[in-house]
């Protein structure tokens, strides 16, 4: 931390970057909890907050933090930073080690968090829609989301199994529907607000 908090006095720090996050630490000072709300600190003209915490005029044209944790925190304010940190990085971390993932897909799947993360210190590709990299980190989220089973819940019942064509006594030949089986699994069908297609052949109960 301590390179970081020179760096706030630095114009020259990390390329420039230290004029760039005094500016937004001035802006914390007095809107930490709340911040200015998205896209409006760098995008609205003279009245971005920008303007009135530069201490450069270049700063102003810049239009973005270079830091991602910084650039969300002056949007979004505190609430914001934790839930975009939390959902983008934290959980899907955390859930990338799961069980039902392979260790190679665990692998890949967290070198992609952890390399947003450590980019996001000197650029601001976290929760920006203008980095291809954050597109990339939606896509592992996706995946990680899929392999670890997040939205896997209890699988419907499938219809009853249609036996051959028998002959009915009537001397025609008809499908041997168990009627009362058809008929429940319809009922669990509707109860889950899904329907039953009335090409089956099956009838309600």
């Amino acid at each position: 931390a301590a390179p970081f908090v020179g760096a706030l006095d630095n114009s020259d720090a990390f390329t420039g970057r230290g004029a760039i996050w005094g500016s937004l630490v001035r802006y914390l000072q007095d809107h930490w909890l709340l911040g200015s709300g998205y896209g409006a600190f760098w995008a609205i003209g003279e009245r971005s907050p920008i303007f009135q915490t530069a201490s450069y005029d270049w700063v102003k044209s810049v239009l973005t933090g270079h830091n991602g944790y910084l650039d969300v925190w002056v949007t979004l304010g505190l609430p914001g930073l934790l839930l975009v940190v939390a959902a983008t990085l934290v959980i899907p971390l955390a859930k990338s080690f799961s069980r039902s993932i392979a260790p190679r897909d665990t692998a890949l799947l967290s070198s992609v968090i952890v390399a947003v993360a450590g980019i996001s210190v000197t650029e601001s590709i976290l929760f920006h829609t203008a980095f291809t990299t954050n597109i990339f980190l939606m896509m592992t989220i996706a995946l990680v989301n899929e392999k670890s089973g997040w939205r896997r819940g209890p699988a419907l019942p499938g219809p009853p199994c249609r036996p051959p064509l028998r002959p009915s006594p009537g001397g025609r030949w008809s499908a041997g529907w168990a009627r009362p089986a058809w008929s429940a699994w319809g009922r669990r069908r509707r109860a889950a607000g899904l329907g039953v297609s009335s090409g089956g052949g099956g009838g309600g109960g």
